[in-house]
């Protein structure tokens, strides 16, 4: 009987959902007089994750990530060889299954070899069985193309001499960055750019974070590496030592230094360096001949050097090094950026050495390197990866179209809050503008789905032999590929939507000053960290704060340096950035106050000060947005099954720390607070809410509690 009773209320729900959709404006409401539950499969899993999580018998006026997160704290164990689990690992390890299956269906008879094939191939490759001994055979071959007997022993006589031809013969890779980006002063175009390189297999902080004991690990594994290659090679351990010391010179020489950006030109750049030990024109104008494609170079082409500090300090290094010890540390460089990919000793030898130094690193088990691989992928085969995860798992474009909604009600929100704020009339309209030029990309920008564009990418990667070819070998062509392609892009119209630097499928968010634009990938829209169509309020707390956050970049001190149009240029007034810099501080001195009792580290305001920042700027504007929805459309205050008594508001800031619900070792916690840019996820959580008179109204946390301080950033 009762049959015929809910046909026409659910009919009723139906027309209503259809009005509001029809209206442009997809949020879930639900009809006055409905019980206004969101009972979809989405909702119901969700509310499941959010009450499941929590632990009761915390105080929300205490600890509010405990009360959050207390209960999958408890339940959750950290699997062996994994440093940290988290929401975000849940959703890199859900693609990761996926894709697996996928890629190892991929598989190539004959014929056209498409990028999928290949895709599938290196997959399996990379996976598969191996000879140890065909590894190391091939590891010694690749090397000793590139620098023939390698290590040289370092003659007591010889003396540093400018390293210009040594550069042109064997690369630079370790020492210098140059790359085609886009020009930071006209975005329009692509410049030579010169960053500081990427290193490997330490960064530079993690290099100067080492201890004496990790010191000498270090110098050892680099030792090992040698003996492996010429295990006739009597002076290992000094080339140890000697490329450990030009490392460590070079990481100590940046990071000290505030860097600035200059524009030069091909014609000036060694008068601009003041570089006797490189003449960077001939180099340049040497890499630039060896590509597959002409690239014409003229005197006026124009340089960005992103990092003068840095090639100021090379040039002082080269004074003081020899020949010999510079041709080792580059091929040192050269051979950990290969070792990744092979299956050598010197493979299992660098795992096992960076476990010593990183407590962070997961080591890949030894019967199953999927998340080892598909990391692979998405770096040497980005937007490939991405082309095939998109048009596989996240093909739903109501996606798509619901998170770019939730982000345009917090872009909103923030030019409310700009307009709010104490900046003088002109850096105001200046904001409101940027904020109002701000491109969204939500999961991918749209070309990623073109085949063709995406061939264009991995044009000279050769057609990839299965069984005769190692992974390491056929990853060093896509690694060539990419170098390539890069470079010839230099005189190309810029297109900003190409110039993500992740894949599509990573688990990420990402803010670029340059194209002022943010994107959402799609690894990260995918439970635990988003469901579709959830009240407004859920959607707000979780896709809302990551939008919110990336947004919030573009005014911290680095995304204040380019304006709406992404150009570089000075807009804010001196008085503004003062009063800035003063309120940041604010956030400084509050998160520099907390000790990690668990870490037993003192947590660094100043090194997470512009992520801080973010947070904090993204919980104001989700609470904003969320007021302007509800003031709006007050039907979109709809409740999720088992937490019907909770406030939008409530619902907002569980969904909030439901995302960043999280548990490290002890050594991992350590070292995430000494390296990382985020302050931990307790405190992105409990500090960021601190901060926000809404969050104890909502609570009702009274002044004495610590969720409630008086003194608020």
């Amino acid at each position: 009987a009762n049959m015929h009773l809910q046909t026409p209320m659910k009919l009723t729900t139906l027309v209503w959902m259809l009005s509001i959709l029809n209206t442009g404006w997809s949020i879930l409401t639900y009809p006055p007089g409905n019980d206004k539950v969101c009972r979809t499969q989405e909702c119901t899993k969700m509310a499941k994750q959010i009450t499941d999580a929590l632990d009761t018998s915390a105080d929300p006026c205490d600890d509010f990530f405990s009360y959050a997160c207390g209960k999958w704290k408890k339940d959750t164990p950290i699997p062996t060889g994994i440093s940290a689990v988290n929401r975000f690992t849940e959703a890199a390890n859900r693609r990761d299954q996926n894709m697996k299956q996928l890629l190892n269906r991929l598989t190539y008879r004959s014929g056209d070899q498409s990028i999928d094939h290949k895709l599938g191939i290196l997959f399996r490759k990379c996976m598969g069985q191996y000879s140890q001994e065909k590894e190391n055979k091939e590891i010694k071959k690749l090397l000793k193309e590139k620098f023939g007997n390698w290590p040289k022993k370092v003659e007591h006589k010889s003396r540093p001499v400018p390293s210009t031809n040594l550069l042109k013969s064997v690369g630079f890779l370790g020492l210098l960055g140059i790359t085609v980006d886009i020009n930071a002063y006209d975005n329009n175009q692509y410049a030579i750019v010169m960053k500081a390189p990427s290193t490997d297999p330490l960064s530079g902080q993690a290099l100067q974070a080492l201890t004496t004991a990790q010191k000498a690990a270090y110098k050892e594994y680099i030792a090992r590496m040698i003996t492996t290659i010429d295990p006739k090679f009597k002076d290992a351990q000094n080339v140890a030592n000697s490329i450990f010391e030009i490392e460590e010179d070079l990481s100590f020489r940046t990071s000290a230094l505030q860097d600035s950006m200059i524009r030069t030109t091909l014609g000036t750049i060694d008068r601009n360096l003041k570089s006797t030990m490189i003449n960077y024109k001939q180099l340049i104008q040497k890499v630039f001949s060896s590509l597959k494609k002409r690239v014409s170079l003229a005197d006026t082409q124009t340089i960005i050097v992103e990092s003068t500090a840095y090639y100021a300090k090379v040039e002082d290094a080269l004074k003081d090094i020899k020949q010999e010890e510079l041709y080792n540390y580059l091929g040192y460089k050269y051979l950990s950026q290969l070792v990744k990919f092979s299956r050598s000793n010197l493979f299992f030898d660098y795992t096992n050495f960076l476990k010593t130094v990183d407590p962070t690193y997961n080591e890949p088990q030894e019967s199953d390197f999927t998340s080892l691989c598909i990391r692979d992928l998405m770096v040497t085969m980005k937007h490939a990866f991405g082309h095939l995860y998109v048009k596989t798992y996240f093909s739903d474009q109501r996606i798509r179209t619901e998170v770019t909604e939730i982000t345009d009600k917090v872009k909103e929100a923030v030019k409310t809050l700009v307009d709010k704020t104490w900046l003088e009339a002109t850096t105001r309209r200046a904001a409101q503008e940027k904020v109002d030029q701000m491109g969204i990309s939500v999961g991918y920008p749209d070309w990623l789905l073109e085949t063709a564009k995406i061939n264009e990418l991995f044009k000279y990667v050769p057609k990839l032999d299965e069984n005769k070819l190692l992974y390491v070998t056929m990853v060093k062509s896509v690694l060539e590929n990419n170098v390539y392609v890069n470079l010839e892009k230099l005189h190309a119209p810029v297109d900003k939507t190409k110039e993500w630097s992740r894949d599509a499928a990573d688990v990420n968010g990402e803010y670029k000053p340059v194209t002022n634009s943010f994107i959402l990938y799609a690894g990260m829209l995918q439970e635990p960290l988003y469901a579709y169509q959830l009240p407004v309020a859920a959607s707000l707390g979780s896709s809302g704060f990551f939008g919110g956050h990336e947004l919030t970049h573009g005014f911290d001190s680095k995304g204040r340096e380019f304006d709406a149009t992404g150009k570089k240029l000075k807009w804010w007034t001196p008085k503004d950035i003062a009063e800035f810099t003063s309120k940041a501080q604010c956030f400084v001195n509050q998160y520099s106050r907390i000790y990690d009792e668990e870490a037993e580290e003192q947590l660094s305001g100043t090194r997470n000060e512009v992520e801080n920042i973010a947070d904090n700027g993204a919980i104001s504007a989700i609470l904003l947005a969320l007021s302007n929805v509800l003031k709006a459309t007050p039907q979109a205050d709809v409740k999720l099954p088992g937490l019907e008594n909770r406030s939008p508001q409530q619902l907002l800031f569980l969904s909030y720390a439901n995302t960043m619900c999280n548990k490290m070792t002890k050594a991992a916690r350590k070292y995430y607070v000494q390296q990382n840019p985020h302050s931990l996820p307790m405190y992105r959580v409990n500090v960021a809410l601190q901060n926000h008179e809404e969050f104890a109204q909502a609570f009702n946390c009274p002044p004495s509690k610590k969720m409630n301080p008086r003194t608020k950033c």
